[in-house]
């Protein structure tokens, strides 16, 4: 079995970092408990389409905060 998982920790790759291997098995398990026959741990760089993604996603979550309020008629007839 060939796990791919993309997982939130920070951490360097190129470094044998404590928090890296801490991730790890709090993901996957300690060792011994065998989540897969491989394990590909790689950085994933993201690209400008991910970050419009990101930023559009945000910008609606910002839109949907205020949808519960009730809104002006005169100011939004002013405004256009």
């Amino acid at each position: 079995m060939v796990i791919q998982y993309e997982w939130d920790y920070e951490c360097d790759l190129n470094l044998e970092d404590k928090e890296c291997i801490e991730g790890v098995e709090m993901t996957f398990g300690k060792e011994g408990t065998d989540p897969g026959d491989y394990l590909y741990i790689y950085e994933h760089k993201k690209s400008e389409a991910d970050q419009v993604k990101l930023e559009t996603a945000q910008a609606y979550d910002k839109v949907g905060e205020t949808a519960h309020l009730e809104g002006n008629i005169k100011k939004a007839q002013a405004i256009m």
